[in-house]
């Protein structure tokens, strides 16, 4: 299974979500990702438009 090449993923104030895929798939990566707690080996995140 090859990683997506490309994602978006926009989170409104006050709402729930679920990150949901089998094994292996890089929920916990993305997650750690997303919280700068691991560094990601290409592309970026960016946060109401500014770079994390």
């Amino acid at each position: 299974m090859a990683a997506p090449a490309s994602a978006d993923l926009r989170v409104e104030m006050r709402s729930v979500h679920a990150f949901v895929g089998e094994n292996g798939a890089g929920k916990s990566t993305l997650v750690k990702n997303i919280a700068s707690s691991c560094q990601p080996d290409s592309g970026r995140f960016t946060v109401d438009g500014s770079r994390s």
